[in-house]
């Protein structure tokens, strides 16, 4: 029952997050996995390397992107600028008995594949993942 409840949340939450940030898009992802690993691939195009915020813990990924856009237009007598926030976050959550101390994340022209291996024991929270 908890655990019911818990999802019912987390989508509430989701929700919420999506009609709050209208700026912020969902990217494509694609979560797989084999024998040895579980792959996640995020298509993230428009956004650079450097623009990603990445963590990883035992239970989810947490991602963030955020690029400020700036626009100017030069009239007769003014100069008109638009600054706007463009990005997301993302959380996706991992099933269990991942060796998240060896996960690697390579982007790879607007795509970020993380790659995370199989263990059969539970493995301590990480933090930052470093993109290559």
């Amino acid at each position: 029952m908890i655990k019911r409840y818990k999802e019912e949340v987390e989508r509430f939450v989701d929700r919420l997050n999506r009609s709050f940030f209208e700026n912020y898009a969902r990217p494509k992802s694609n979560i797989s996995q084999n024998l040895k690993h579980v792959i996640v691939n995020i298509e993230l195009p428009g956004v650079q390397k450097d623009e990603i915020n990445l963590h990883i813990s035992k239970s989810k990924i947490d991602l963030h992107t955020q690029k400020k856009v700036e626009k100017t237009k030069k009239k007769k007598d003014s100069i008109e600028t638009e600054i706007k926030l463009q990005g997301f976050h993302r959380v996706i959550k991992l099933p269990p008995q991942l060796d998240i101390n060896n996960a690697e994340a390579k982007w790879n022209h607007d795509r970020l594949i993380i790659k995370i291996p199989k263990s059969k024991q539970n493995v301590d929270d990480k933090g930052k993942l470093e993109i290559k």
